[in-house]
């Protein structure tokens, strides 16, 4: 059950990829930094979550990284029904 409802989080979490320069060969694109931005999208609002390295050769974050980062500051987004097993392996 935990699958399901990790998949259910992490199909509203985003990443932006941050710049600053517009791109000279694509002017409707910014030429990308190594970091991105993280957001988690509800109908109403949008939490950052953080701002991780991305690319070959940058350290890697992970999927419970980012559901670790929600549970530690918005519990109330993650499902009321997880157990406290669930909750554990998040805090952990």
């Amino acid at each position: 059950m935990r699958q399901r409802r990790s998949a259910f989080h992490l199909a509203a979490l985003h990443h932006l990829h941050l710049g600053l320069t517009q791109d000279r060969e694509a002017p409707d694109f910014v030429v990308r930094t190594k970091e991105v931005l993280f957001v988690y999208f509800t109908p109403a609002d949008a939490y950052i979550l953080g701002i991780h390295p991305h690319g070959p050769g940058l350290l890697p974050w992970t999927k419970d990284e980012l559901l670790k980062v929600m549970h530690d500051n918005w519990p109330e987004l993650l499902d009321p029904g997880c157990s406290s097993a669930e909750i554990q392996h998040l805090s952990g």
